[in-house]
């Protein structure tokens, strides 16, 4: 709560009015437990937040059957989003490859009993 307190004053301080921006991610913070070193990482956030508000709303202004909102994670990064998700980043070799993958021919028919693969009954 005190965080929250102080994220109200910092913001209330900057600008006279508050936007109804402002107001929502107020309630994001105190929804979500929010609290941030500065004022510097809290205007960042609130960036972020507001980045995933607009669109949001250009989502559901083009949707007629289904409505997206914030989450928990409506304040960070797709980098950060990513971290949690184990997500890694994929490195390629550089330069082509000189041998094909499969050189022998495809065989559209396989009798398996002559191929060896079926043993005989065993009851």
């Amino acid at each position: 709560m005190r965080s929250f307190a102080l994220t109200l004053l910092a913001s209330l301080t900057t600008a006279e009015v508050l936007t109804k921006h402002d107001v929502e991610f107020m309630r994001f913070i105190a929804k979500h437990a929010r609290s941030y070193k500065d004022v510097g990482e809290f205007t960042w956030r609130k960036m972020q937040f507001m980045a995933k508000d607009a669109i949001y709303e250009e989502m559901n202004a083009a949707s007629t059957t289904s409505t997206v909102g914030h989450n928990e994670f409506s304040d960070w990064t797709a980098e950060e989003f990513q971290k949690i998700l184990g997500f890694k980043q994929e490195t390629r070799k550089t330069g082509l490859r000189t041998k094909p993958l499969f050189t022998g021919s495809i065989e559209y028919s396989v009798n398996w009993v002559t191929a060896g693969a079926v043993t005989p009954v065993k009851n």
